[in-house]
């Protein structure tokens, strides 16, 4: 699970960024660094602005996924433990975390304890509360973000594997509620505001979902299948279609304001060959709109606000490439760590969901 990984404590400055503080009203993206056990903080032009180490006394955490709140002020980010404790070098596990960070100081805020080996893997949140998902125990966690307050446990079914969550758009004729993607056995999950499951089954392992902010429909990435899987959700149909000639395998998935396309990263599986590209296909059908070179095994996507520019971390030379929609090219390409995963994005607006 590498490529897509994985009681409360709080104070001040549990740990400190090794860079001079992000300003107020930050403009930019926050990086889950996975190898290094920290997040980066990219400007809006692509710079490396800072770096914070999430590492504890009890070892060094695999960062996996971020999302800034709204607000644009605070980044919450999954945390899945190390193995081992630092002081002993014993082989016991200590609980995975969700770790609240203030932007403008870098600086940790709280740390939310979780089962151990719950194996947390994404997270989203309305500034409030944060629904995370337990890629091991086969739970989505609804955490309270002021008391670290597990709020509930939501159920999925034996060997689910939930790994990508997205909230439903508040259009979703289906209401309001969550989607999930089942990477173990290939599935989807619509959780309303209670956990009540609705479920469909995918042909491929399911990475993670996007949800077109018109409402009309979910897409969701099939890495072992390198296809995409399309759920109506006027209909509560599901179709699957290939991504274009060549792909490897896509990991993550973002919609453009507009509902008519999506932007996927074709990572590539697990020791296979690695993908390079970024496709952005149009949402209905899948057909191929453009596709632009990036570096090594892309894996977290994110789409600015306008539209006009694609954000991605690929794994592989670490770096975060930022795409210009209208010229199709590659403006920046900032090295921020080893093994970039998840990304978040703000703006003077707020933070994209």
């Amino acid at each position: 699970m590498w490529l897509f990984l994985l009681a409360c404590t709080s104070g001040p400055n549990d740990s400190v960024g090794d860079s001079a503080a992000t300003p107020a009203g930050f403009d930019g993206a926050v990086i889950a660094v996975q190898g290094d056990s920290a997040l980066g903080f990219l400007g809006a032009d692509g710079t490396l602005v800072g770096t914070l180490d999430l590492a504890t006394e009890a070892g060094s955490w695999m960062v996996h996924n971020v999302q800034i709140t709204p607000d644009g002020q605070t980044v919450v980010a999954t945390a899945m433990a190390p193995m081992a404790t630092m002081d002993t070098g014993s082989a016991a596990v200590v609980p995975d975390e969700l770790v609240m960070v203030d932007i403008a100081t870098e600086s940790v805020v709280r740390r939310c304890e979780f089962t151990t080996g719950a194996g947390v893997a994404h997270v989203v949140t309305d500034g409030v509360t944060a629904w995370v998902t337990g890629y091991n125990v086969n739970l989505v966690y609804v955490v309270d973000l002021g008391t670290c307050g597990i709020a509930g446990e939501w159920p999925l079914p034996a060997g689910t594997g939930p790994h990508g969550i997205r909230r439903a758009a508040p259009d979703d004729p289906l209401g309001d509620g969550f989607y999930v993607a089942g990477m173990a056995d290939g599935s989807l999950h619509r959780l309303d505001m209670n956990g009540n499951d609705t479920a469909w089954d995918l042909p491929g392992a399911a990475v993670q979902v996007a949800v077109l902010p018109d409402g009309s429909a979910v897409l969701v990435t099939l890495l072992d299948t390198v296809q995409i899987a399309w759920l109506d959700t006027a209909t509560g149909t599901v179709a699957a279609y290939n991504l274009p000639e060549g792909a490897a395998g896509p990991a993550q998935i973002y919609p453009s304001p507009d509902s008519r396309s999506v932007w996927v990263a074709d990572q590539g599986p697990a020791g296979g060959i690695a993908g390079h590209e970024l496709f952005q296909l149009e949402a209905a059908t899948g057909a191929g709109l453009a596709r632009v070179v990036v570096n090594d095994a892309p894996h977290g996507v994110v789409v600015s606000r306008d539209g006009q520019t694609v954000w991605t971390t690929t794994l592989t030379l670490g770096t975060v490439d930022r795409v210009d929609v209208g010229s199709l090219s590659v403006v920046s390409s900032t090295m921020v760590g080893n093994a970039p995963n998840g990304i978040s994005l703000s703006d003077v607006d707020g933070a994209r969901p």
